[in-house]
């Protein structure tokens, strides 16, 4: 969190008030203190101009270090580490989206994990059945309420992060042609772990790389 304050040059002996706004960029919260004068004019976009100039320093500094690491992530995922590049980026924006940092990195790793558990339950029943469109259909359904019954607890109470691990695994299941019951590394439910992982990692290491850049920037500024 960063704290700036904004003070008018009008006169000093007038009695002074003081206002306060907040600007949210993802889930940074960015307060601004500004003294304003009763009697002296104030121009709210002085305010706007300078938040303005905070959010694009941010924005340009999460563009260097996400256009940067995208690149490394697909080539990474394209020759050492083949797991799909999608679920990575399915991971990556989990771990924004349940809000950052490291409690974000361990509840979003924690809610597409769990997903993937239940869509490999899932699937494995499923081929029990021989993958008949009724089973199917009805495991999916009892699949979908487990996810919103495990969104109870609070680490995974973010319902769309479980979803995303669930439907990542499917995803895997079909994209590498192997079966839920496949034996080894290459199981499908093991390429989507490794792969939520990945995500995960990179995109804690985005938020670290994003607030450096930012930080540098302000202190040249």
């Amino acid at each position: 969190m960063r704290i700036f304050k904004i003070e008018s040059t009008a006169n000093p002996d007038v009695h002074q008030g003081w206002a306060c706004t907040m600007l949210s960029i993802g889930h940074v919260n960015t307060f601004f203190t500004v003294r304003v004068l009763p009697n002296a004019p104030f121009d709210t976009r002085h305010v706007n101009h300078f938040t303005g100039e905070v959010e694009m320093k941010q924005i340009s500094a999460y563009t260097v270090s996400i256009g940067f690491l995208a690149f490394v992530d697909t080539y990474l995922t394209g020759t050492i580490l083949p797991v799909p590049v999608w679920v990575t980026f399915i991971a990556w924006a989990s771990f924004f989206i349940v809000g950052g940092g490291k409690a974000g990195f361990v509840k979003s790793l924690a809610s597409n994990l769990s997903g993937l558990a239940i869509s490999s339950a899932t699937l494995l029943v499923i081929s029990y059945f021989n993958g008949t469109p009724f089973a199917a259909a009805v495991l999916v359904g009892i699949g979908s309420a487990c996810m919103v019954l495990a969104s109870q607890f609070k680490l995974l109470n973010i319902l769309p992060a479980i979803v995303w691990g669930f439907a990542s695994t499917v995803g895997t299941t079909v994209a590498t042609g192997k079966a839920i019951t496949t034996i080894g590394y290459d199981n499908p439910a093991i390429v989507a772990a490794v792969a939520l992982l990945t995500g995960a990692i990179f995109g804690y290491v985005s938020e670290l790389i994003g607030e450096a850049l930012q930080s540098k920037s302000s202190q040249l500024a």
